[in-house]
């Protein structure tokens, strides 16, 4: 992963050790992040999917879904 995308990555996984999920979890990352994008998210959420536990896999499916969200509502749709 670059950079920015790691930094994303950490904050999620941040979030997700302190019990944050869905919203709150999107908020953590989305403020706390210098680097947020919502495609960064997604691919984060996607990345940490793939090599999480099956707990925290609905949560990242949550964020996952929210950034998208967010991104159609924008009208971005990468």
């Amino acid at each position: 992963m670059g950079k920015k995308l790691d930094s994303v990555h950490r904050h999620l996984i941040d979030g997700l050790s302190k019990g944050l999920v869905g919203h709150e979890l999107y908020e953590f990352v989305a403020i706390g992040c210098r680097e947020y994008s919502a495609k960064r998210l997604k691919r984060a959420s996607l990345a940490a999917m793939a090599g999480g536990t099956a707990c925290h896999r609905v949560a990242l499916e949550a964020v996952y879904s929210l950034a998208v969200h967010g991104s159609l509502a924008a009208g971005r749709h990468a």
